[in-house]
């Protein structure tokens, strides 16, 4: 017979990724950065810039909760890596 369990995936988001084929998977990773705040603060860098790598580049900390509440997964997981 056909399974009823929950679908299982893993992606890779963006915040501009339409996230309705990917509602109530199991795994979720998306993109995630610190906060225009956090690099003006710990980085030293100017205002608009840590604004524009913060909400342009990358996605900041709120908008990744914004993307896991559309796609509502069991585990989300926000990941970023420094070179």
């Amino acid at each position: 017979g056909r399974s009823t369990r929950r679908r299982t995936a893993c992606w890779i988001l963006r915040a501009i990724y339409p996230v309705s084929s990917d509602r109530g998977a199991d795994f979720v990773i998306h993109e995630c950065i610190h906060t225009p705040e956090q690099f003006v603060k710990w980085y030293n860098q100017p205002t608009a810039p840590a604004w524009q790598t913060s909400g342009g580049f990358h996605t900041a900390p709120p908008a990744f909760g914004k993307v896991m509440s559309m796609v509502n997964p069991r585990h989300g997981v926000a990941y970023h890596f420094f070179a």
